[in-house]
């Protein structure tokens, strides 16, 4: 056994060492300056795009104090068409009363807008919603403030945390106080950035992903063979026993600390996108190595259980082996449907089959995970259905078992503490 676990431990110590030279290489934030010039640009680009928009409708523009409601409802509408789709938000003010807007992306309230008002040109505000530039320009007795969004507080699969691009990560900040890397809008600076831990490439993230997922690869071979000699020594149930509390462990640890979505901040995979309190996972990426773990150990449990034999044991035993046998079967089904469940209604994922062209990287990956465990509960119920035939009980008690385990089922859905959606007694009737 020593000897045999020798090359892994060798392999898992050169792995290791290649994880930590690649973390410790990348280690600067040089790339702030580079995310402080793209932000810099966009925001020029954004003032000057909404600048010349409002200095082509001035007139317009003060022509709507003198309308009445319907005429200024009327009017705007038009002008919202074409800036419905712009990052920037114009609004056209007086006091608290908003007489304009070009879009519904941000819309402040009353003592919101009378911060905004009393603003230079070009400050930094923090609304609910974000961190924007304001840029105010006096119409009349009346106020044109653009909002410029830089920073959102809410992120998801369709709000990245930076408006200037999907790509700079939320671990990047923004700073009232001087930082070597400075957001700069003509002659002066507009705000700093810094950075909340290392700042790494694409290209490292997924050379991480690669070494520690070879590394987690390596360390389930070598848990599972020390489950194989276990099982050996102590009994199946013992041997199956150690991978199961591993990756229990493992998997509470995750959703309770976010371990995966710290280590690869920089990857899409394990951005959130999942509403908390999931038991699946915090993000796509960990519910996928979540649903790995389960099928490796459904797998496990497979072949660990092939020559486990139930005929010379005593009637009650197989009895309550039966009866706790259906009963896994049909818990296998209620963890499906619940975990079906959380990925369609509690997901940012996109499943919309009626326009497959329009689905994502996150769409299929999520559908791989859903077979995969179709896979895991398949060689599950499989192992369970011969390990109950070898019991070789009578038809009456095999009934037997399958109402007491029926009965127990419907009383497990029926106090499910989340709502399924479904009815309890279809749900106990298809498993």
């Amino acid at each position: 056994m020593r000897n045999r676990l020798l090359p892994y431990l060798a392999v898992g110590a050169i792995l290791l060492a290649l994880a930590i030279m690649v973390d410790r290489s990348y280690k600067d934030t040089y790339l702030l300056q580079q995310y402080a010039d793209e932000i810099a640009l966009y925001v020029n680009d954004q003032a000057a795009e909404a600048g010349a928009w409002g200095e082509g409708r001035r007139s317009w523009l003060e022509r709507l104090s003198t309308m009445n409601p319907e005429e200024r409802n009327a009017a705007g509408l038009n002008e919202r068409l074409g800036l419905a789709d712009k990052p920037y938000t114009t609004l056209l003010h007086s006091k608290d009363t908003v007489l304009f807007w070009s879009n519904n992306k941000i819309i402040p309230g009353p003592i919101d807008l009378a911060h905004i008002e009393r603003q230079p040109s070009g400050a930094i505000v923090h609304l609910p919603s974000g961190a924007y530039v304001c840029l105010n320009q006096p119409i009349g007795e009346m106020t044109a403030s653009t909002l410029i969004p830089l920073r959102f507080k809410q992120t998801g699969p369709k709000t990245t945390p930076f408006a200037a691009g999907a790509h700079i990560p939320a671990s990047v900040r923004l700073s009232e106080k001087q930082t070597p890397y400075a957001v700069r809008i003509g002659d002066r600076d507009l705000v700093w950035l810094y950075a909340q831990g290392s700042l790494q490439p694409l290209w490292v993230q997924l050379l991480r992903l690669a070494v520690y997922g070879l590394l987690a690869a390596l360390t389930l071979v070598w848990l599972f063979r020390g489950a194989s000699w276990l099982s050996i020594k102590a009994g199946a149930p013992a041997g199956l026993a150690a991978p199961a509390v591993a990756t229990g462990l493992f998997w509470w640890a995750d959703n309770q600390f976010n371990l995966l979505g710290a280590a690869f901040p920089g990857l899409p995979l394990f951005n959130s996108l999942f509403d908390d309190g999931l038991y699946i996972g915090r993000s796509l990426g960990a519910a996928l190595a979540h649903i790995a773990l389960l099928l490796c150990w459904m797998v496990f449990f497979h072949r660990t259980t092939r020559d486990v034999r139930y005929r010379q044991k005593s009637l009650n035993f197989r009895q309550g082996v039966s009866t706790f046998g259906y009963l896994g079967a049909m818990l296998s089904v209620l963890f499906s449907v619940d975990l079906f469940r959380q990925l369609v209604l509690h997901t940012s994922i996109d499943f919309n089959f009626n326009n497959i062209v329009g689905l994502n990287a996150h769409s299929f990956a999520a559908l791989g995970g859903i077979i995969l465990t179709l896979a895991g509960f398949f060689l599950w119920s499989h192992r369970i259905s011969t390990l109950i035939r070898d019991c070789e009980l009578a038809v009456s008690r095999r009934i037997m078992a399958q109402l007491v385990a029926t009965a127990l089922f419907a009383g497990v859905v029926f106090m499910y503490p989340t709502d399924l959606q479904i009815n309890f007694l279809y749900l106990t009737g298809f498993a």
